[in-house]
């Protein structure tokens, strides 16, 4: 499914990036993946996945969920409304902290061929760390650089029943690293 207005809000939310990227870097949290060319386009296609949503909706596991696939926490107020511009500012802080989190569970990713590491990325957003964490043979597999069969171990597994669209994307994603020179 295509959202071509979506592709319209793309230079606003890399302008957005600039202000979330920004900070970070003066800060010293900068994650290792934390630039422009490896965020932008998981910002992208993340935003082409989830759809923007101004209001509160539950998702299919039925957590409240709002903008682009931001999962509400339990005990905060939630907003009645959100506006795309400040899903953007929510979804590129989501992906920062799910690219965070992809390089704590492989230290080696900054070193993986970038559709790689953007197809963990994806994985951690949607599915968490602890639920990447289950993906005991595509960790390995991801670990001694075998792009192929984690891909198989991608498309073998409940989440592709659950979101085969994804899956089969990601699984692209780690085919693609047999093509790229390792960074």
């Amino acid at each position: 499914m295509t959202l071509p207005h979506l592709h319209l809000h793309l230079p606003f939310a890399l302008a957005l990036a600039h202000h979330i990227l920004l900070p970070l870097r003066a800060s010293g949290m900068e994650p290792e993946l934390a630039s422009y060319r490896e965020l932008a386009p998981i910002v992208s296609q993340l935003a082409k996945f989830e759809g923007f949503r101004g209001e509160v909706y539950l998702d299919h596991l039925g957590h409240p969920t709002i903008g682009f696939g931001h999962k509400l926490p339990p005990g905060v107020p939630r907003p009645k409304r959100m506006t795309q511009e400040a899903a953007y500012r929510l979804l590129w802080e989501d992906v920062r902290h799910a690219s965070c989190a992809a390089t704590r569970l492989f230290p080696d990713l900054p070193h993986y061929p970038l559709p790689v590491c953007q197809g963990v990325v994806h994985m951690v957003f949607q599915l968490g760390p602890s639920g990447v964490m289950k993906f005991t043979n595509l960790r390995k597999a991801l670990s001694v650089r075998n792009w192929t069969e984690a891909a198989n171990e991608a498309l073998s597994s409940r989440w592709a029943v659950q979101t085969p669209v994804r899956a089969h994307f990601v699984a692209r994603l780690f085919l693609k690293g047999n093509e790229s020179p390792h960074e």
